[in-house]
């Protein structure tokens, strides 16, 4: 299901405001927890789970997906050094507020 939202996106072009939409980060975020319920030990996948939590701003999954990284962290998942620390800012900043979407 992650997939074919990623998909969309590639092929349609919609961009960041995709992941606005209503409902898309309910898929994305079901289908990472059923993932990690079947899957507990298979932490490079929190890197994506991190991803698209930032990108639907789920500030406190994001949170929580941050604290689960393993160390060394990958920063050019996340675009650099740079860009992982604001991005891990903005979470904090933002702990405890809602997805618009929902």
């Amino acid at each position: 299901l992650v997939d074919a939202h990623q998909a969309v996106v590639d092929i349609s072009k919609a961009g960041k405001d995709y992941w606005q939409r209503p409902g898309v980060w309910e898929d994305i975020h079901a289908a990472f927890e059923e993932f990690f319920r079947r899957n507990p030990n298979v932490t490079a996948s929190r890197y994506n789970y991190a991803w698209y939590a930032n990108a639907c701003g789920d500030w406190d999954v994001l949170n929580q997906q941050l604290a689960l990284l393993s160390e060394p962290i990958n920063y050019d998942y996340f675009g650099g050094k740079e860009s992982f620390e604001l991005m891990r800012k903005t979470a904090a900043e933002h702990a405890k507020t809602k997805n618009p979407a929902k």
